[in-house]
């Protein structure tokens, strides 16, 4: 009821619980810290794969989230690809723990025998010190997750680097924020269209090739 089956990390039910209640102790003496991390290009796993192929990924991606967020206050898998840390610690803490965890994930093959696939990941992470409520930091590193897309993916943006891209762009952050977002689903069309097409095109050469009877 708690866990998400596949990766046995918490699901998004039992974070957000644990998540609501605990962020309203953040303060200037007790900063709390969400990092919202997304998996690059995993549609193509699944696609060239098969979908067990990306449930290896997804788990062996739990693993090393529970080894190197220990400690956590929540890590769960909140829907699909994308993973949910949070952390009483500070911003330079939680940059750091995203900066390694990028490194760390993009370091490991996965599917050994398959081409030892790697997967990188993109962080949004932001702190709270007790001026945003819960819905307002999550929101927070959502955006800074699709800043990290549209900068080239395998990265971390934390939320004063956003502002100052933004600032120094002379730029307002919302129109950034749904640019990036554009952007960033767009591609994931053009990228999902792409791999229909192939599928399509396997399926009626495979028509072609062979007798629909025998």
């Amino acid at each position: 009821m708690f866990l998400d089956p596949l990766t046995g990390l918490q699901n998004r039910h039992a974070f957000l619980l644990s998540y609501y209640d605990t962020i309203r102790d953040a303060g200037p003496d007790s900063p709390y810290s969400l990092m919202l991390i997304d998996l690059d290009g995993f549609k193509a796993i699944n696609d060239n794969f098969g979908h067990s192929a990306g449930d290896t990924v997804l788990s062996s991606v739990g693993e090393i989230l529970r080894r190197v967020c220990r400690g956590a206050a929540g890590i769960c898998r909140f829907g699909g690809d994308e993973f949910l840390v949070a952390s009483k610690v500070g911003r330079e803490q939680i940059c750091s723990m995203a900066e390694f965890l990028v490194q760390e994930i993009g370091g490991t093959p996965f599917l050994e025998g398959q081409a030892e696939q790697r997967v990188t990941v993109s962080i949004g992470a932001a702190t709270s010190c007790g001026e945003h409520s819960g819905e307002e930091l999550m929101q927070e590193a959502d955006r800074n997750m699709y800043a990290a897309k549209n900068q080239g993916r395998n990265r971390v943006v934390a939320s004063e680097s956003f502002l100052q891209e933004a600032e120094k762009a002379g730029e307002d952050p919302q129109v950034v924020d749904f640019e990036n977002r554009v952007r960033v689903l767009t591609e994931k069309l053009v990228e999902g269209l792409m791999y229909r097409g192939k599928s399509l095109a396997r399926h009626y050469k495979e028509e072609a090739d062979h007798d629909g009877l025998t």
